[in-house]
Formats: structure tokens, C-alpha cells, sequence
């Protein structure tokens, strides 16, 4: 937008392994427009329960078919939801607070 960057809640962040974490594109058409321009991306995660959270610097990749597209799909429906699009993020490097 611009050139400004986007930000938009995703509730649907999840640790995939030591180096990666994903989220689903729910309804975030400007968050994958920006990303398929820039892969580049900072987000924070933040749980209200426990009043604790991230922040995380990485690059993104857009997936819309395969095995975590399916997973992540999978996870949704029982929200009644269905991802457009599912991006994994290569972690560079994160903070807890």
C-alpha cells in the first residue's frame, strides 16, 4: 500500500519447527500482496492469557496446496474457516516479552 507496510491480526500463528513458524491468510489479500513484493516480514505474536508474547523477523514463503496447506486447513475447519493461502516463515531472529 504504498509502500507502507501492512499489518493485519493473525490468529492463527503457529511454531512449525526450530526455524519456522506459519499462519493462515484467512481474509489478508494486502498482507500477501506485500509479501509476494517482499518476502521480508516482522510480526508479534502476543497471548492475552498469559500476558506473553514475540516479536519475530523473517522471510516469508506463500504455499497454497501441499501438506501444511492441508494441516493448517485441516486445523481451521473445526473454527469454520479455510486459508487462502498458508505462509512459512524462515526465522532470522525473535524476542519473548
Amino acid at each position: 500500500m504504498g509502500g507502507r507496510p501492512n499489518i493485519s491480526p493473525k490468529g492463527s500463528f503457529q511454531v512449525l519447527d526450530d526455524e519456522h513458524v506459519m499462519f493462515a491468510d484467512i481474509h489478508s489479500p494486502q498482507t500477501i500482496a506485500n509479501l509476494s513484493v517482499n518476502p521480508q516480514l516482522s510480526a508479534i505474536v502476543f497471548d492475552p492469557a498469559t500476558r506473553h508474547g514475540c516479536r519475530v523477523w523473517g522471510t516469508a514463503e506463500i504455499f497454497t496446496s501441499g501438506d501444511l496447506f492441508d494441516k493448517m486447513n485441516a486445523g481451521l475447519a473445526a473454527r469454520n474457516m479455510v486459508a487462502k493461502h498458508v505462509v512459512v516463515v524462515t526465522v532470522d531472529n525473535f524476542v519473548t516479552f
